[in-house]
């Protein structure tokens, strides 16, 4: 069996869940992670214990589930570590303005890129989809939720896509 590198867009329940479920899958090994706050690589994989433990709190009762953009006041549902929240937290990782970019740059050693972000603007998967296929990525892309509009925007995308390299698989599911 071939190994089969992938990248995680977001280390809440669903990318973390997927990082965790890659421990126990032969060829399936995890090369990067982000979040808004930054990014960890190790082509050789993560060290997903460590990533996972540095991120434990990603997930928190109080964020509302619109996206996460409703708090308490103050608190940002993500586990703080002085300066570092998030993904940054990880020993493995560092600080980034644009996350999603240095994925997009390394794309030539990523298989496949697992899109476990939270309801954002409608646009903004299609968008991130563009980036890639713009960015000279070809592989694999799912994003696990099933966003009914998103999948029109996608569509629209699909010769685009097929051109690149790139096979979309939306409404993949939230259990890796």
């Amino acid at each position: 069996m071939n190994e089969i590198t992938f990248a995680v867009l977001g280390t809440g329940g669903i990318g973390r869940r997927a990082l965790e479920v890659s421990q126990h899958k032969d060829a399936l090994t995890p090369v990067a992670a982000c979040d808004r706050h930054g990014v960890a690589f190790d082509f050789n994989g993560l060290d997903v214990d460590e990533l996972l433990a540095a991120t434990e709190g990603n997930i928190d009762n109080e964020v509302a589930t619109d996206g996460g953009a409703a708090t308490r006041e103050g608190e940002s549902g993500v586990k703080q570590h002085g300066e570092d929240r998030g993904v940054i937290a990880s020993s493995q990782a560092r600080s980034s303005e644009d996350p999603i970019q240095e994925i997009i740059d390394h794309g030539d050693r990523i298989d496949a890129v697992l899109l476990a972000l939270p309801n954002y603007e409608h646009d903004f998967i299609p968008r991130t989809a563009d980036r890639f296929a713009e960015g000279g990525y070809a592989g694999v892309m799912i994003d696990v939720l099933k966003r009914s509009r998103v999948i029109d925007m996608l569509d629209d995308r699909s010769e685009a896509f097929a051109e690149a390299g790139i096979t979309f698989i939306c409404g993949a599911g939230a259990t890796p």
